[in-house]
């Protein structure tokens, strides 16, 4: 269904091809914003109903020969009124409820979706029952008509959550404008507000948060003005967000509005929570909690045993990620992350080290960090732990990365394909509207989502799978040296095999086959960690002793089945020495395990572990301390799940005791690998 702007956009297109975006302005009588909207909107109609997008050329737009033939049929009978489906007649009624100014009855839903009173009365049932899992309900009287009922927090962000679920729907734009009691030039207002806001703030919100803040402004508007207050506003310090740049962005949003500072104070806030595309920190508004993350990465750094480049400006990077994060989870908002269900498993471990290295964090937030939040600080540190080979500025072909989903995402699908596709020059990561206004040329475009461009546009996954990424590879070489595109298809290879042979291992020829068609281009994961210590201990890498004298008695002791094997060298066992003049905590797993370690330039030759347990225990200022191992590494990754499983053992007092008790290396060894 066209909404009267894209119909009349669609019109000038036809009559009037090769228009400019200030032609358009003056025609339709708006902003470049405003075009910008109305064509992205109507890209996304021509699309849903079979047609090419609008074309763009040297600035000029117009309509492909197919799209003018088939639109005349298109538009010929089409209905000024979309059919929903139940989930999104309840979505709706549950935002109607919630923000309606008047009294609401039947009468009211059965004229704004044109259905029976009797499928409203069946709606609304199904819809309590879904209220009923956030403590909220839907009541009526014969005084105020339907209400929701409930806690006021659980009620705007179910609120806000259902306009998001409709708002992506562009059939129902019309339907939630008049849902809301709201026009298009509304939105449009709030739209140049929020421009203005991105310049007071000076950084700007992902693409895909943009577009719903107009209406989660209006949604929280409709709230007060039907005098429905959040208790929690006013449990916020006023002195920790009045002297913010998002305070001074709310009084912007509401000055034509006449409300107290609580209301401002909420705005604020979700400013503040509303993820960004900004890379550099332009405030210290929150200098503890810089502080705070400093320790964390040090941790991360401590706990995973490698010694990350530039401390100071990754901690600056995820202060720029972690500072909305820090709103939303403190006063409890909400914020759509559905896509992170798309993730690959294999970040499970990264996960859990992260999780521990940023106790520091939640004990500063007096809450625990949701399970999702963590998930994006964790892919965070995954796109920067990648090693990214130095790409020289002269590479011929030039590419950039168009991510709408903020910093966290678009860093780590940039540092794949940095990986993946080394021939090739990346400029920065850029957001949906960052590119639209970028005049730069490049010679690959690569989007996880449409973009209106002529420039050589490539369309490209979560790149999870070691087979997405080989076609990707395969893909992009044909183009860059003008060779045929061979499309390659495992299960085919497989079936054509199975003719001649038997396969006895599916999995090992799979990979063997993507390997060595990619080349060895072709990385298993971001984040292509070891299995365990099986891989990393050996039997005769276990040493039982009465007792030492110091810590570096243990340290010399320890390292010897490392040393003898080769994978470590005396300097190694000298730099740990003179790093650790004691048991420091950092190095305590659960306070249980001892494990020193060092850089890996200072003589660690491979991936290795030995373990000490010793009879008469270490005394030392944090306990008693039977087990110390010794750690090396051949990179910054291949180590973590090792060390994730010694630190699942330190916190095993059951797993701990047996260690204690045995004098058997054959068991001590069992006992550590058979541990998950």
């Amino acid at each position: 269904m066209l909404d009267t702007r894209s119909r009349t956009l669609l019109e000038v297109l036809i009559f009037s091809p090769g228009v400019s975006n200030v032609d358009l302005q003056k025609k339709l009588n708006i902003s470049r914003r405003q075009v910008d909207y109305a064509l992205n909107k109507l890209n996304n109609w021509l699309i849903d109903n079979g047609m090419d997008e609008v074309e763009k050329e040297k600035g000029r737009y117009s309509l492909t020969e197919f799209t003018k033939n088939k639109v005349v049929i298109e538009t010929k009978d089409v209905s000024e009124s979309y059919i929903t489906n139940e989930n999104e007649r309840t979505t709706l009624l549950y935002i109607y409820i919630s923000c309606a100014q008047e009294y609401v009855s039947l009468e009211h839903f059965s004229q704004l979706f044109d259905v029976s009173k009797n499928t409203i009365i069946r709606d609304l049932k199904t819809l309590g029952k879904k209220l009923a899992d956030y403590g909220l309900e839907v009541m009526y009287t014969r005084t105020e008509g339907y209400r929701i009922v409930g806690d006021e927090t659980e009620i705007r962000n179910l609120l806000f959550k259902a306009i998001n679920e409709i708002n992506e729907v562009y059939e129902l734009n019309l339907l939630l404008l008049k849902t809301m009691e709201l026009v298009q030039e509304d939105i449009d207002t709030m739209v140049e507000k929020l421009d203005i806001v991105e310049q007071v703030l000076e950084r700007k919100f992902a693409d895909s948060y943009f577009d719903q803040l107009p209406y989660h402004v209006y949604a929280i508007l409709r709230r007060v003005n039907k005098h429905q207050t959040n208790d929690k506003e006013f449990f916020i310090d006023y002195t920790g967000i009045s002297d913010t740049k998002e305070f001074e962005a709310s009084e912007i949003l509401l000055a034509d509005q006449n409300l107290d500072d609580k209301v401002k104070m909420y705005i604020a806030l979700r400013l503040l929570s509303t993820p960004i595309r900004s890379k550099s920190i332009t405030d210290a508004s929150l200098p503890e909690l810089k502080e705070i993350i400093s320790r964390c990465v040090i941790n991360f750094e401590k706990l995973a045993c490698i010694n990350l480049q530039d401390k100071q400006q990754l901690s600056e990077k995820l202060y720029t990620h972690i500072k909305p994060a820090y709103f939303r989870i403190k006063y409890n908002l909400t914020t759509n992350y559905r896509h992170l269900a798309e993730l690959d498993d294999k970040y499970e471990t990264l996960f859990n080290l992260v999780n521990e290295s940023f106790k520091p964090l939640e004990t500063y937030l007096e809450c625990e960090i949701p399970r999702e939040e963590m998930m994006l600080i964790t892919l965070f540190f995954g796109g920067n732990l990648i090693d990214t080979q130095e790409v020289v500025q002269t590479t011929v072909k030039k590419a950039v990365v168009v991510c709408p989903n903020g910093i966290t995402i678009s860093s780590l699908l940039e540092s794949i394909l940095i990986k993946l596709l080394p021939e090739i020059y990346f400029e920065r990561s850029m957001s949906v509207r960052e590119f639209n206004q970028s005049q730069y040329h490049y010679d690959f475009v690569f989007s996880q989502v449409p973009l209106q461009t002529d420039l050589n546009l490539i369309m490209i996954g979560d790149l999870q799978s070691g087979e997405e990424r080989l076609k990707l590879r395969r893909r992009i070489i044909s183009q860059l040296y003008d060779l045929p595109d061979i499309e390659f298809n495992s299960d085919k290879v497989f079936e054509l095999i199975r003719k001649f042979a038997d396969i006895h291992d599916e999995k090992g020829l799979k990979d063997a086959l993507i390997h060595y068609f990619s080349d060895g281009k072709i990385i298993s994961a971001p984040s292509n960690f070891a299995k365990g210590l099986e891989t990393t201990l050996l039997p005769d890498s276990i040493q039982v002793v009465e007792r030492v004298a110091d810590f570096h008695e243990a340290i010399t002791i320890a390292s010897q089945p490392l040393l003898e094997k080769n994978i470590i060298s005396q300097h190694y066992i000298d730099s740990m020495k003179e790093e650790y003049q004691a048991i420091e905590p950092h190095i305590l797993l659960r306070m249980k395990i001892a494990l020193p370690h060092s850089d890996i330039n200072n003589g660690s030759h491979g991936l290795g572990l030995s373990f000490l347990k010793l009879n008469q225990p270490l005394v030392t200022a944090y306990g008693e301390i039977y087990f110390i191992a010794v750690l090396a590494a051949k990179d910054k990754e291949s180590h973590l799940d090792s060390v994730l499983q010694l630190i699942k053992i330190a916190e095993n007092d059951h797993v701990l005791d047996q260690l204690q008790s045995s004098t058997d290396k054959l068991k001590i060894y069992e006992l550590l690998t058979s541990f998950k």
